[in-house]
């Protein structure tokens, strides 16, 4: 009894997607083949069917989504149902069956290339990329697709043009099956509403039918009548054709009239990819499952090779319903295969019945999908659209009505790279500007050696470059630069550090604005100084004889400011090379420790060789060092296990206060890069001082404490220039 219980929901929502699927696949059906191929619905409808149950049952096998469900979808419809029109028009006359099994066998080759695009996507995991495609171009897309729907209702409704359909109305001529799929797709829009999905819409076209039906036999209309006066499809004269399937056996295809809609293959292809990025999107959020764009993307690929396989046209997961089966008839898999089944069966029955469907009704249909397009993307997406945006959709729009959709594609890539240079040129291609004040290298120098860096650090600018340098953008690093070297200009040699660390690339146009700052700079006595180039980019430069001569070259920021900083100390003699503070206050502490009996009461000292480590990551920090002859590195390990230089190391350098005062294990290394002499003053060593000069204690705290304070404010003036 439980199990019983437990499957009817399933059946139910088995047979609710099923009727969805054969009203969905018989509105293609007449929407391609409308105008003077309806005549040969009732031989697609089996054909479509049948594909269509392929479809929905490899994708159903191959989608992440546990209830993904997949049908013909409105882009490949509409620009189809162009196609057909142009083959009518090509003939000259009444197509015949020669011409409907060339249709067909375009429909199926446009499926077979959609299929393919999908699955290379997949294949070669680039399917991402489709994402990059402009909000607004893909906006004009859809709305152009809801505009043709629209219409597409309104024409099949009165099997006559729009045009037709206008003039008839402003002569007086009420468009009454017009009127009447315009009450079927209020009613559509209500019952949406009312049941909270697309469950509502076969209840709705249901009850409309029978009640067309019934009304029709109150008042005595016949078939025929209903034929002539335009409500129902044709009545054929003579036998019916036979099923799509045999007509493309016996029929003679003309291959050139099916390659010569290449243009419009390509469109279903790339619309379909676009369109099912979206739909895959959508699903995430609805499902809350975490997707794999690239497997979606083959699982509809072999969906469309079956549905090919089975003589129908392009689709992918179709959103609304698979999300109605999701949260409203809490459907599975199983559910999507048994639907399946039904639209096969179906498709073994006569499809006579289908011409007893009023075509007001479908066309109402029509209208109802092109509404919620409409919806969809200009009236809730619209908000998100900037007046530029809505001018590129205005324009893909018009191309595509006027010209094709191949057009509205090509304008549509064009404005989009168009809208990328317009709103890209408009980030900055300068990050930041700093001077020599506000950033120093990562070399602790001595303190008289600091403050004299300090004071002309004002002619040593930093210049941060950022994304992609194409000629306006590098435009920006001249007007942001020229006032800063005229600024300094006579003030002594002053230098331009231009770091390209985050730059993505230089176009040859770029380089162009180099060449000119070159000139500038020169002309103020300024030297350049390039660093964190890629060898890419270092080659695009080289082309423009901006290789090494009176430009600099370093493979990071903090060397190129090492060397800058360099130049400036050695233009100065004022510099005491021998004697700084905390020299004095050692000597100090060598004295009293001669007079409490020998320098080894306090202080040790220690002669390494390059390459020795003077201090090891995760060790205890018992003492504070100071750097009386050589050079060393504090360095960590990246992730990737290469040395990474935290700082440089030169005579008069405090290390190993920090973590002396916080306590705890050091965090990076301290290595020799050259033989070294380093003077240790440990933590029992200070506590001793405390006790023994507690004068001279205070003013090594201070000291330590100036240091800390000098290397904070530093960071902090830092981090201001990066926010």
């Amino acid at each position: 009894m439980t199990a019983t219980a437990g499957r009817l929901p399933r059946l139910r929502a088995a047979l609710v997607l099923g009727v969805i699927a054969v009203l969905f696949t018989g509105l293609d059906a007449t929407f391609i083949f409308s105008g003077p191929f309806l005549g040969y619905v009732p031989s697609t409808l089996p054909v479509f069917l049948l594909a269509s149950a392929f479809m929905m049952v490899v994708l159903a096998l191959g989608s992440r989504f546990r209830c993904a469900y997949a049908g013909f979808q409105d882009e490949a419809v509409v620009i189809l149902s162009g196609v057909g029109a142009s083959f009518a028009v090509r003939a000259g006359a009444a197509p015949d069956d020669d011409l409907y099994a060339t249709f067909l066998v375009t429909v199926i080759v446009s499926t077979v290339l959609t299929g393919v695009f999908f699955l290379m996507l997949g294949t070669l995991r680039i399917g991402r990329l489709i994402r990059y495609v402009p909000f607004s171009v893909t906006a004009g897309f859809m709305i152009t697709v809801g505009a043709l729907l629209m219409s597409g209702g309104i024409q099949l409704a009165e099997s006559r043009s729009l045009g037709a359909v206008l003039s008839g109305a402003l002569a007086g001529e009420w468009p009454l099956r017009s009127l009447f799929a315009l009450c079927v797709a209020l009613l559509i829009v209500g019952g949406v509403r009312w049941s909270g999905g697309v469950a509502g819409m076969p209840v709705v076209c249901l009850g409309v039918f029978l009640l067309f039906h019934a009304v029709c036999a109150l008042t005595g209309m016949g078939g025929s009548a209903l034929a002539e006066g335009g409500w129902l499809m044709p009545v054929q004269e003579g036998a019916p054709h036979p099923p799509g399937w045999l007509l493309l056996l016996h029929a003679d295809i003309d291959w050139r009239l099916v390659f010569g809609e290449w243009r419009s293959m390509a469109s279903i292809a790339l619309i379909s990819a676009l369109a099912l990025l979206l739909a895959v999107t959508a699903l995430e959020l609805t499902t809350r499952q975490r997707v794999d764009v690239d497997r979606e993307l083959r699982a509809a690929g072999w969906a469309n090779l079956a549905s090919a396989g089975g003589g129908g046209g392009a689709g992918y997961h179709d959103d609304a319903v698979s999300a109605m089966l999701h949260k409203n008839l809490g459907a599975d898999r199983d559910t999507v295969l048994w639907a399946a089944l039904f639209s096969a069966a179906v498709a073994a029955l006569d499809p006579a019945w289908f011409a007893l469907v009023p075509l007001p009704l479908l066309g109402g249909m029509l209208l109802w999908l092109g509404w919620q397009l409409w919806r969809d993307w200009l009236v809730y997406s619209g908000h998100y659209l900037h007046r530029n945006d809505w001018l590129a959709v205005v324009a893909i729009v018009v191309v595509t009505v006027s010209a094709g959709f191949i057009s509205g594609v090509l304008l549509g890539i064009g404005v989009g790279i168009a809208l990328f240079l317009v709103d890209y040129s408009q980030v900055s291609t300068v990050r930041y500007v700093v001077s020599g004040r506000e950033i120093r290298s990562n070399i602790d120098r001595s303190p008289s050696a600091e403050q004299l860096l300090y004071d002309r650090g004002s002619r040593v600018n930093v210049v941060k470059l950022q994304g992609y340098l194409f000629f306006a953008r590098s435009h920006q690093v001249l007007v942001q630069l020229e006032p800063v070297i005229e600024r300094e200009r006579g003030k002594g040699r002053q230098y331009i550090v231009i770091d390209f660390q985050s730059v993505a690339g230089v176009d040859s146009t770029a380089t162009m604005a180099f060449v000119r700052l070159r000139q500038i700079a020169a002309e103020a006595d300024a030297g350049l100084v390039f660093t964190g180039l890629g060898m890419e980019t270092r080659v695009d430069l080289a082309r423009e004889e901006l290789a090494e001569g009176d430009i600099g070259y370093f493979s990071t920021l903090d060397q190129g400011l090492a060397w800058c900083e360099d130049q400036l100390l050695e233009e100065s003699s004022e510099l005491p090379q021998d004697r700084v503070d905390m020299y004095g206050l050692f000597d100090e502490i060598v004295r009293l420790a001669g007079d409490s009996g020998g320098a080894g009461a306090y202080l040790r000292e220690l002669r390494v060789k390059a390459g020795d480590v003077i201090m090891d990551p995760g060790s205890e920090a018992t003492d504070i060092c100071l750097l009386q002859s050589g050079s060393l590195s504090v360095v960590v390990q990246g992730a990737g296990r290469e040395r990474i230089v935290l700082r440089g190391l030169e005579p008069g350098s405090v290390f190993g206060e920090m973590a002396l005062y916080l306590g705890g294990a050091r965090t990076a290394a301290v290595v020799a890069e050259t033989d070294a002499v380093v003077l240790s003053l440990g933590a029992e060593a200070i506590a001793r001082l405390e006790e023994d000069d507690p004068r001279l204690a205070t003013r090594l705290h201070k000291l330590l404490a100036r240091l800390l304070a000098t290397k904070l404010r530093q960071t902090n003036t830092w981090l201001s220039h990066l926010r």
